[in-house]
């Protein structure tokens, strides 16, 4: 996943989408210098209402246009384009000399590499040396070379706009998408105005997307430094002991900004090197002791190449995202173990949480969806597989481990279900996925005392949890897929805010005494899952966070077998 000339990082291996470029031009010698005279070769004036007629370079446009396949929107958009323009060149002037925007449309293309995006996936030669060479005395060619640069911008912007992975399996599809981009418009501004401007808009306009931008200009400047040292196997650093690694140690915290840069590393493994350390630790989502343990020297010894990689694709799934999340919403970074809940006035609420486990399937999906109600003391119904695999055993060692934990087999779900007597041919059936347990509500439900409904696909909500402890830990991936929230008193109180008589009072009351409520929402939330291994923090720091799930890595081999893109 590596630019051009960027040594530091993986290849980011994709053949280039601009060789449309080479290939369309190269194609152009079969038909000779000059035009054949063939397809259409008249033009409507739309000033008078007459028939002009086209030129030869006109023709050559639209024979360009009239070869190509219809598609997609971006095809089609650049086909409207042109015929706007009576076919008329967008790039190069009536000699065949290129314009004011095609020359910045390439410098655009030279700086690509700073939103995170190959620049050879773009061009290759001629286009790596400047606009092409073309004349007016050779129309095909210069048609050639003008739809080459229409369609490579509209590439671009796509790819700025929607993301370089089109794959429904790799990318995530979210309830409310961007709205689809005007291509036509955007072509035509592009071509009349500021390409880069144009382009730029295209992007991510979220704060987030241009804050990485600056991480990654940041971490590539460390690469031109020189990167940093590994840091040797030992024992564990505490405080007030000597070591010839704490040098090394203070140099590594020195080149990220953990440790200031105008000091000497101290001797011993003081509160100074401490401090830094637990600096470093709190943006890399570690264990926040001041101690160089094997987790925090593992972190520390990451390449600067790949920490440019993780930034570039954290990039990469900002395109994936909508333009916008709405007033209220709650997002949740797997990766990071947190929940952020926005409200409309700029308040943010923000808490741990516990998020499904990196194995076995218990993964928490990456989606979004829409909270609509909440329900006080739940059940909590076990799904079948958790049932035979994990209570049944127990229940068969224990007769009184349904009763201890109170768990009751049923028929099905339903509200009005009843609990059956516990005997061995339940127990069986519910081994066979026959009969089905679920948990009363109640402080020692597996769902705490509230759960957070957004229906979705996936069966996955939010909800409190009786194992209060487990949010000490600084990985949290513990759950069946569903996440726990460290503070449901405060997200209930988020959630029904508009909802008459439903102060934190009420709230706790809910939780704590009665039966099962449902209480629907006076607005809905939208509610993200997200997947977030580099971002930037509200103090302007960079952040990396384990690969949980494996979707970095899944990303990046889907960006360097990506194959040319076509329009």
């Amino acid at each position: 996943m590596r630019e051009r000339g960027d040594q530091t990082g993986r290849g980011w291996r994709r053949a280039s989408r601009a060789a449309i470029v080479c290939m369309t031009l190269a194609s152009t010698t079969a038909f000779g210098a000059t035009d054949t005279g063939q397809g259409s070769n008249t033009a409507t004036d739309t000033d008078t209402n007459t028939v002009q007629p086209q030129s030869p370079t006109a023709r050559a446009i639209a024979d360009q246009l009239d070869s190509m396949a219809d598609g997609n929107d971006r095809l089609a958009a650049i086909k409207a384009f042109y015929k706007a323009r009576q076919d008329r060149p967008a790039w190069f002037d009536t000699e065949g000399d290129p314009n004011e925007q095609a020359g910045a449309f390439i410098d655009y293309l030279h700086q690509l590499s700073q939103q995170g995006i190959a620049d050879s996936a773009y061009f290759d030669s001629p286009l790596a040396n400047g606009v092409p060479n073309v004349s007016s005395d050779d129309p095909r060619r210069l048609a050639a070379a003008d739809v080459a640069l229409s369609r490579t911008f509209v590439a671009l912007g796509h790819d700025l706009h929607h993301g370089v992975i089109d794959d429904d399996s790799i990318r995530v599809t979210w309830r409310t998408p961007n709205p689809p981009a005007d291509y036509q418009q955007a072509l035509a501004r592009g071509t009349d105005g500021n390409p880069a401007q144009v382009l730029n808009a295209l992007a991510p306009q979220q704060t987030q997307y241009a804050n990485l931008t600056k991480a990654l200009a940041q971490y590539r400047q460390i690469a031109d430094n020189g990167g940093w040292s590994t840091i040797g196997d030992g024992k564990v650093l505490k405080q007030g002991m000597s070591d010839p690694r704490i040098a090394t140690l203070w140099s590594r915290l020195q080149a990220t900004g953990d440790a200031p840069a105008d000091t000497s590393a101290p001797s011993t493994y003081n509160d100074t090197i401490m401090k830094a350390m637990r600096h470093y630790q709190t943006r890399n989502g570690l264990k926040v002791d001041g101690l160089l343990g094997p987790k925090t020297r593992s972190a520390l010894n990451v390449s600067v190449g790949q920490r440019i990689d993780e930034i570039k694709l954290n990039m990469e799934r900002w395109r994936w995202m909508p333009a916008s999340f709405g007033e209220r919403y709650i997002a949740v970074n797997v990766p990071a173990f947190k929940l952020k809940a926005v409200d409309k006035d700029g308040k943010t609420l923000h808490m741990n949480v516990i998020v499904g486990g990196s194995y076995n399937d218990k993964e928490t999906p990456i989606f979004g969806d829409t909270m609509r109600y909440l329900v006080f003391r739940p059940y909590w119904n076990v799904p079948p597989g958790i049932a035979a695999d994990e209570i049944v055993p127990k229940q068969r060692k224990n007769p009184n481990y349904l009763a201890s934990k109170n768990y009751q087999i049923v028929r099905n779900f339903g509200p009005d279900a009843q609990p059956l007597a516990v005997t061995p041919a339940h127990i069986n059936a519910v081994a066979n996925g026959d009969l089905l347990i679920r948990q009363a509500g109640g402080k020692n439900n597996a769902l705490g005392l509230v759960k957070f409904i957004f229906p979705n696909d996936h069966s996955v909500y939010l909800h409190s949890t009786s194992a209060k402890s487990l949010f000490k830990r600084s990985d949290r991936d513990l759950s069946h897929g569903c996440v726990r929230v460290a503070d449901p008193v405060a997200l209930a109180s988020y959630v029904l805010d508009g909802k008459p008589g439903w102060d934190r009072s009420r709230i706790e009351q809910a939780m704590h005494s009665g039966g099962r409520k449902k209480v629907d929402l006076a607005q809905s939330v939208p509610v993200y899952m997200m997947y977030w291994t580099a971002f930037v923090g509200q103090d302007g720091t960079v952040n990396f966070r384990k690969d949980l799930y494996g979707h970095d890595e899944t990303l990046t081999n889907a960006l360097d077998n990506t194959s040319q893109v076509t329009l």
